[in-house]
């Protein structure tokens, strides 16, 4: 069965959290440490959603986030520590798009490093009404929703154009 979190937290090595369940799930060891990233250092319009951190085989920490609830932007940037961050860059650029009548935003992004040191990052696109500043935007255009993916072979530093792999 399912482990509590006292033993999560208390073995050395990681455990089996789903054991019978699936072969697929570890939970780590909680190393009983936690940093707060600033929105305000990383961020200077909006706020910091979503954030994802990654660690890379160098050691290196990628993190990476959207600049609102529903986007529009994704950044990323990177740490040696976890701790201290680089300036973030945009990943996924928020874009007009329908003639014009609609905004691209990008939201929600997951990453994978490859066994060769490749990056992929995925995330959603939908559109939005061009004029529509509200904190929840309508996004209900069925026909310009879907999933973009770029990818880095060089451990971040440049990154392949957007590629629509669900639309």
């Amino acid at each position: 069965g399912l482990h509590s979190f006292y033993e999560l937290n208390s073995e050395d090595d990681p455990l089996d959290s789903h054991a019978g369940v699936t072969h697929l799930s570890t939970l780590e060891v909680d190393k009983r440490n936690s940093y707060r990233i600033d929105n305000g250092v990383l961020i200077k319009e909006g706020d910091m959603w979503y954030p994802r951190i990654k660690r890379l085989s160098t050691g290196k920490y990628m993190l990476y986030f959207q600049d609102g609830r529903w986007g529009p932007n994704i950044y990323y940037c990177f740490s040696d520590d976890g701790t201290n961050w680089g300036e973030p860059s945009i990943l996924f650029q928020s874009h007009l798009t329908i003639n014009n009548n609609y905004m691209r935003h990008y939201a929600t992004a997951d990453a994978i490093e490859l066994e060769n040191g490749d990056i992929v990052v995925a995330a959603i696109f939908h559109a939005v009404k061009k004029d529509d500043n509200s904190p929840s935007p309508s996004r209900f255009l069925m026909t310009a929703k879907g999933i973009v993916t770029k990818y880095s072979t060089d451990g971040g530093n440049t990154w392949s154009e957007q590629k629509v792999v669900y639309h």
